[in-house]
């Protein structure tokens, strides 16, 4: 118990045994006043002896009732240490569900990115395959001489095509259209089922982000 609760309790005991004592004492005191009895003297030890008698049990009492009181706040305390104990490892237990579950989700986008990007690969290999056996595209195609198409980018006609300089370093094999095959050649999808040269040029170019 704190300071302040000590004293609480024990003005408590006294007020109780003062109240027994007079309780006891004053019914006494007046039937011996009434009687005019010599024995007066004897009658008031008497009912001394019951005030103070009655005033111990009272104190029995209000130690015992403090007693209780003490042992069922003590046991209160302990439910609610353990209510919070046990709250406390709820939530605990809860949060690293929660985390378990986070890693779970990131694991499971992470394995879904490397699965996304293994069939963007294999895609593209496939492509890239396919591109090398397709047939070159001759540069009188009527959609090659549409777009000024060339074999070799030197050969574009700045003049017609005044975007494509030497200075732009802009070929088939950097524009995002280009699949890259074998042996210098790869697909186009402006041209399609037709190879297309890696150091070629036309003015579909779109340069890779």
């Amino acid at each position: 118990m704190h300071d302040d609760d000590l004293k609480t309790d024990e003005q408590r005991r006294k007020l109780v045994k003062l109240a027994a004592s007079t309780a006891v004492v004053l019914p006494l005191t007046g039937l011996v006043a009434c009687s005019g009895d010599d024995s007066s003297g004897s009658a008031t030890e008497q009912a001394q002896a019951a005030a103070d008698s009655a005033a111990d049990a009272a104190d029995e009492a209000a130690n015992a009732a403090a007693d209780m009181a003490d042992d069922a706040a003590t046991a209160a305390g302990d439910m609610a240490d353990d209510a919070m104990d046990a709250a406390s490892d709820m939530a605990g237990d809860a949060s690293d569900a929660m985390a378990d579950a986070a890693d779970t989700a990131s694991d499971a986008m992470d394995d879904a990115k490397d699965a996304a990007a293994d069939m963007a690969d294999d895609a593209k290999d496939a492509v890239s395959g396919a591109a090398g056996g397709l047939p070159e595209l001759e540069e009188s195609d009527p959609v090659a001489q549409a777009l000024g198409y060339k074999h070799d980018a030197s050969e574009i006609d700045t003049a017609k095509y005044p975007g494509r300089g030497a200075e732009a370093n802009e070929y088939c094999r950097n524009c995002a259209l280009y699949v890259a095959g074998g042996g210098g050649w790869g697909a186009c999808s402006i041209f399609a089922g037709k190879a297309v040269n890696a150091e070629g040029w036309c003015a579909s170019y779109n340069r890779m982000s």
